[in-house]
This record gives C-alpha cells, structure tokens and sequence, in this order.
C-alpha cells in the first residue's frame, strides 16, 4: 500500500473492518522530516481488564497474519485548518 495516496488511512480502515478495532494516524510524526506520517496509534483505557486486552491483541495478531487487499482511500472534503486530518471525509477509490 506504500504507492497509495493515503496508505496510513487505507490500512486503518482496512483494520476496522477485520476486527473491528479502531485507531488512528499518530500526529507527532506530522513534521518535515517524518511527513507523510507512516505510523498508527492505539489507545487503550487504563481500567480495559486482562481478558479484554487479551482478545484484542488476538484479534489484531490474527489480522495482520492473513492480511488480505487493503482498498486504497482517496480524500473527498477537508477543513482547512491545523485538524484536517482528523476531519477530513475519505472513500473508495
């Protein structure tokens, strides 16, 4: 997915649709020299319980064994401000 026009937004849709887990585009590496961002985030409540962590992580492990295609996503509307990749809209392409 390296050649996509949003490689970092195709895999995190891609991944909600497999497991139903949902993360985002990590906005630290937004400079110069680490844009485009390539990497991801996940936050987990402190109080989520052992069992749930763990099926989570399962979830997530069998995935990324048998990745299938990952649609590329292309931006269709932007607001024009410091957060617009957060609010940006996408779809398929």
């Amino acid at each position: 997915i390296a050649n996509y026009k949003n490689p970092v937004v195709s895999f995190l849709a891609w991944l909600y649709t497999q497991t139903g887990i949902r993360s985002g585009m990590h906005m630290t590496g937004m400079t110069r020299e680490f844009a485009p961002a390539t990497m991801i985030r996940f936050a987990i409540p402190l109080c989520t319980p052992d069992s749930k962590f763990d099926a989570i992580t399962e979830s997530l492990i069998s995935a990324l064994k048998d990745i299938g295609p990952v649609l590329d996503m292309k931006k269709v509307s932007v607001t024009h401000n410091v957060l617009s990749l957060m609010y940006a809209d996408y779809e398929l392409v």
